[in-house]
């Protein structure tokens, strides 16, 4: 056996080396911190999923000779191919780069999905009541006007249609789940969609850019667009076990 190869106590000694070295210099992520972000880098998604800190742990010299920054450039590597086939973005919602990074081999723990799914969720009904209030505030009748009276407060019915759409969605996965088909990606969903429409009817078509669109009023006349991401994160938020 050559002798430069290191011997399995060598390899023992020079991760829990290299443990002590992160943990020593604070260089961890801090997942509640970056949960919270609404978009990471290719680079920090891989980092964080290393369980290396992006910012302090890439700028810190003295970390490079350990097995981790190896680690993280070959997966990063890996990574920006998925990036050149249109499948993941170079950044964009940490959800979306879950499935590639398992896909190649990359762990991402219980503790980061968890957080970012509870994030992503938090940030989503902050969003939905945002434009509820704006909706609200604009529909306010004038203080002088004689029928002030007769509306104290307005109901975003709006809401209620969207959660159909996605509630049409979910009971499509359901149906996958069921017959033991894998979790399909966005672009089979966009597919199936397509060739089974009147099992969403709220679903009106897919654009070029690949973008859902469907009826978000209760009389079918307003169409509202779902981006190729929110597809994805909608997937992983009622589906987060592939088998």
């Amino acid at each position: 056996m050559n002798s430069d190869w290191p011997t399995n106590s060598g390899m023992i000694e020079t991760i829990l080396e290299e443990d002590k070295y992160i943990k020593t210099n604070g260089l961890e992520a801090d997942v509640q911190k970056w949960s919270k972000m609404s978009s990471w880098t290719l680079l920090e998604a891989v980092c964080i999923f290393h369980g290396l800190d992006p910012v302090r742990g890439m700028q810190n010299e003295y970390l490079k000779p350990y097995p981790i920054y190896k680690r993280i450039m070959d997966a990063y590597d890996i990574m920006i191919s998925f990036v050149s086939d249109n499948k993941i973005p170079r950044k964009g919602d940490p959800m979306l780069f879950f499935e590639c990074a398992e896909l190649a081999g990359i762990t991402v723990s219980k503790e980061v999905k968890d957080a970012v799914f509870e994030e992503g969720i938090n940030r989503d009904m902050s969003e939905l009541e945002r434009k509820a209030r704006l909706e609200a505030f604009k529909t306010v009748p004038e203080t002088n006007s004689i029928n002030a009276a007769e509306k104290f407060f307005t109901v975003d019915t709006a809401k209620e249609i969207r959660e159909t759409f996605h509630e049409e969605v979910r009971c499509i996965l359901v149906e996958f789940s069921e017959s033991g088909q894998r979790k399909p990606t966005g672009a089979q969903m966009r597919s199936y969609l397509r060739e089974n429409p009147k099992k969403a009817p709220r679903f009106v078509n897919v654009d070029r850019k690949g973008e859902i669109h469907y009826y978000s009023d209760a009389a079918g006349k307003e169409i509202t667009a779902m981006t190729r991401q929110a597809l994805d994160k909608l997937i992983n938020r009622y589906a987060t076990k592939t088998v």
